[in-house]
């Protein structure tokens, strides 16, 4: 599983990522639960951890992007605020 969401801290949400993006349902997966986290409508936080993860296909980035976006166009932000910890160039620059 490349992403493992932790709720123990909720509204603080700890993401940890492991290792790459195996397949589309690694993918899946990590925006199936972000997803979840809005449907509950409930104002979170987000802390995700890449220090354990590894190359991430440019495929996903922009994925990743498109999803984000979307997400910018709901009428009100449940995710409050996020923190990013990295430890590759690499992964900060995507």
């Amino acid at each position: 599983m490349w992403a493992t969401y932790n709720y123990a801290y909720s509204p603080l949400i700890c993401v940890e990522f492991n290792n790459g993006i195996e397949n589309n349902v690694d993918y899946a997966n990590f925006i199936k639960n972000w997803t979840g986290l809005y449907q509950e409508k409930e104002d979170f936080y987000f802390l995700f951890d890449t220090t354990n993860t590894s190359m991430i296909g440019i495929k996903y980035a922009i994925k990743m992007s498109g999803f984000i976006k979307k997400l910018k166009e709901f009428p009100y932000q449940y995710l409050q605020q996020s923190v990013i910890i990295v430890k590759d160039r690499y992964i900060k620059f995507l």
